[in-house]
């Protein structure tokens, strides 16, 4: 048995161990060989089990196990420790007691028996066992306190692994149901051309042109949520390529003047002549402009109108809105191309403004953040708290800054920058 000191270096050494293992597959083996290796047992095992005390996996050291057979231990002594929640010990001098409760210890002449809960996702996950045939007397304290300890770790690394199993669940779900989605927008799409060539009113051809509109964003937007996802669907990276914002500005307002109207509110855009077309990624503008522009309508006061501009800038923005912090949102853009910008050939500033009750003070500095809600919009939904955050990313990935100005006289507005010839 190892000392004190020794023990503690070992476990150190198997958290950093546990904590990097992805998958279950890898974490019970070697689980099993740590436990070996830190109480010198004879035979020992580590199982998992489900809800309803059923084994779903496990692994085992000099014992013979077959998936769907019973462990080849003491199941009573496994049953109290799920039952227990606590550590159960069998020592010398006990067991001629328990010889009469355990045929496993008769038929193998146990003289120590350790079993302890696996605690993680609120209930007793796994079991791990240990057992020998040596007398043990002086040790026993210690490696009872050793295994308590490796079996916390192991509860730790258990809650890592199911966790990120199901954040890859969730990822493949996710991929598949944006995958599906673009087989009944595509016919969506398909069907407005068609019904297009044969309209003839103007208001009708207008309409079917936003239907269009929209579902060409959509699909551009479902190709990023992929590589957002990080899901391969087959496609090479989009290179950045000349935007031109101002019509890109005049789209979005003419996109969502049916919604503005519905609500009172009259979208304009103001382009300042002759800007140049930044070389960037269009789906990540147009992500950023929706979730602004759609925020304007819902917070702006009836009768007021919501503008969209575009104006050439020589900086990226205010300081404090380069500095903000890092954002958990960040994970999502983390394998899409990010862009440096270039100072020396300028920016383009977009900015949305409503006219509506102002931004509390108190929210300012977070307005960016994750989960972050203001007052709830005069009209539409309440605020899912991950738009404003999603606009950063965005921003931040094509090179540029984002930041909100707000007060009851002015009203809000919200500025992006987009540099117009990043280094990618």
């Amino acid at each position: 048995m190892a000392s004190p000191d020794e023990t503690s270096n070992a476990l150190l050494a198997v958290s950093l161990q546990l904590t990097a293992t992805r998958s279950l597959d890898d974490l019970l083996p070697v689980v099993l060989q740590r436990l070996v290796d830190l109480l010198g047992a004879e035979r020992a095992l580590f199982a998992l089990f489900n809800e309803s005390g059923e084994i779903e996996e496990a692994v085992a050291h000099n014992l013979a196990w077959v998936r769907g057979e019973a462990l080849p231990i003491s199941n009573r002594i496994v049953s109290e420790v799920l039952k227990s929640r606590e550590m159960r010990s069998v020592v010398n001098t006990e067991l001629e007691r328990e010889l009469t409760l355990h045929e496993s210890i008769r038929q193998h002449g146990l003289r120590f028996i350790l079993a302890v809960p696996v605690l993680a996702c609120g209930r007793v996950s796994g079991v791990l066992y240990a057992d020998s045939t040596a007398p043990v007397l002086s040790e026993t304290l210690r490696q009872s306190e050793t295994l308590r300890a490796l079996a916390g770790i192991v509860g730790i690394a258990v809650e890592n692994v199911r966790l990120l199993e199901e954040q890859k669940l969730r990822t493949l779900l996710l991929g598949k149901l944006v995958h599906d989605l673009r087989n009944p927008l595509t016919a969506v799409i398909l069907g407005a051309e068609v019904v297009r060539e044969f309209a003839r009113d103007a208001d009708q051809q207008s309409t079917l042109d936003d239907v269009l509109m929209a579902g060409t964003k959509m699909e551009l937007y479902c190709d990023s949520a992929m590589r957002f996802a990080g899901i391969d669907d087959g496609k090479p990276e989009p290179e950045p390529a000349p935007v031109d914002l101002g019509a890109m500005l005049a789209g979005h307002a003419r996109l969502f003047q049916r919604v503005g109207i519905e609500r009172g509110v009259v979208l304009h855009t103001e382009v300042e002549a002759a800007l140049p077309q930044p070389r960037t990624w269009v789906d990540r503008v147009g992500l950023a402009l929706d979730n602004l522009v759609f925020n304007a309508i819902k917070h702006a006061a009836t009768g007021t109108p919501v503008v969209l501009r575009a104006r050439l800038r020589d900086d990226a923005g205010p300081r404090s809105a380069s500095d903000r912090g890092g954002s958990t949102m960040a994970e999502l853009f983390r394998k899409v191309p990010r862009a440096e910008a270039d100072p020396a050939q300028g920016f383009v500033e977009v900015s949305v403004h409503n006219r509506g009750l102002a931004i509390a003070g108190s929210l300012m500095p977070r307005i960016f953040d994750e989960w972050v809600r203001g007052a709830d919009p005069r009209t539409g939904g309440k605020s899912t708290g991950l738009g404003l955050a999603i606009v950063e990313q965005c921003v931040r990935s094509l090179g540029g800054a984002v930041w909100v100005e707000s007060t009851a006289d002015a009203g809000t507005t919200f500025r992006f920058t987009v540099p117009v010839a990043p280094r990618p």
